[in-house]
């Protein structure tokens, strides 16, 4: 399916957005300009710590991160256990950890595609968003912030609609703004954030869309409360999800077993 509108209609929306984004984009971000500067790695970060998590609970995390950790090489040097403590708060503590790995494989970060999702945790979308956001190169990532913007303003009577049908319509809007394609992204996410905010959302329209699920008494709000235990030296319940979810992060490389002894309380875990 293509999304074909007419050049007014394409014209006035840009033109109006731009005007939105002036006076009501979230310009104090702060991994939107540090210093009046990209730092491209800041952005990684922000991106990753983003991944199903609001702004207000990234903000002072990522403040915090990057006090800690301000560059690749910072990063490498620390220890992952010293890593989740940090994270702690933002949940799916796979990110913290891919972080981290990345910090192993890498010096600093290079714009190319290929390079990028060869790295930990970093999939097409984050690719995509980073060399948005970090380099300005006019890729087309699609989030739920900016599908629910191009969906409401092109194609709202639409069942369904791809992803490939809203990147070629992004491709006609970079043609006619006057923003950079980093400003024009953070126009459309902050556009998007306001109108979820304000109760539209067009998540039906994507086939591949699935709701989050609770977090409170789900499993990986036990995982969390067991790395929380295991960084902090607290006791370990002694029950069978435990012990499932402890094998789990043994498997996934989050921790080990000293000694390889049966587990009888969290003194015989360690982050690795």
């Amino acid at each position: 399916m293509k999304v074909m509108p007419e050049r007014r209609k394409v014209k006035n929306f840009v033109r109006d957005l731009e005007v939105w984004y002036r006076q009501h984009g979230r310009h104090g971000l702060p991994w939107r300009y540090q210093n009046k500067k990209i730092n491209p790695y800041g952005v990684l970060v922000s991106e990753i710590m983003l991944q199903q998590t609001q702004v207000v609970r990234v903000y002072d995390k990522w403040i915090l991160w990057m006090k800690r950790y301000p560059t690749l090489r910072k990063l490498k040097a620390a220890n992952l256990s010293e890593v989740l403590k940090l994270w702690q708060g933002l949940g799916y503590q796979r990110r913290a950890k891919a972080l981290y790995m990345i910090g192993q494989q890498c010096d600093t970060l290079s714009s190319d595609y290929d390079t990028m999702v060869s790295l930990s945790g970093i999939g097409d979308y984050t690719a995509r968003a980073v060399r948005v956001f970090a380099f300005s190169i006019p890729d087309v990532p699609i989030e739920t912030n900016i599908r629910t913007v191009l969906v409401h303003h092109f194609c709202s009577d639409k069942q369904y609609v791809t992803d490939e049908a809203l990147q070629e319509l992004l491709v006609i809007i970079i043609q006619k703004t006057k923003l950079s394609v980093r400003d024009l992204y953070y126009a459309l996410m902050d556009y998007g954030a306001f109108l979820k905010g304000s109760k539209i959302s067009y998540n039906h329209t994507d086939k591949k869309y699935r709701k989050q699920s609770t977090f409170k008494g789900s499993r990986r709000e036990t995982r969390a409360k067991v790395l929380f235990a295991i960084t902090h030296g607290e006791p370990i319940p002694r029950d069978r999800v435990t012990r499932e979810i402890l094998r789990e992060l043994e498997k996934e490389g989050f921790i080990k077993s000293v000694k390889n002894t049966r587990v009888k309380s969290n003194v015989y875990w360690q982050v690795v």
